[in-house]
């Protein structure tokens, strides 16, 4: 099974940063994760900064799982968290 790109939009104001955070609830390790398609896969979270410019940033991140470590269903749950670092005044 191939990694699954997802993808998702974030409208923030310009100059002011905000958090991005993705988690998922596998305990087994199946369920891994990456900013990139081929390299740097987690089983537990990713979580960056970055600063808003006012228009549509367009956000990715990868989905593998570990098929070696599937023994049977895999009821997952992945969040992806937004918020800003700091209050625009």
């Amino acid at each position: 099974m191939d990694s699954a790109p997802v993808y998702f939009d974030v409208n923030a104001e310009a100059d002011y940063n905000y958090r991005v955070e993705i988690n998922n609830d596998d305990s087994t390790g199946v369920v891994q994760l990456s900013c990139s398609l081929s390299t740097g896969y987690t089983g537990d979270s990713i979580t960056y900064t970055v600063t808003g410019n006012g228009l549509d940033h367009r956000h990715n991140f990868y989905v593998d799982l570990d098929t070696g470590n599937i023994s049977g269903d895999l009821p997952a749950k992945i969040t992806v968290m937004v918020a800003y670092k700091e209050i625009a005044q």
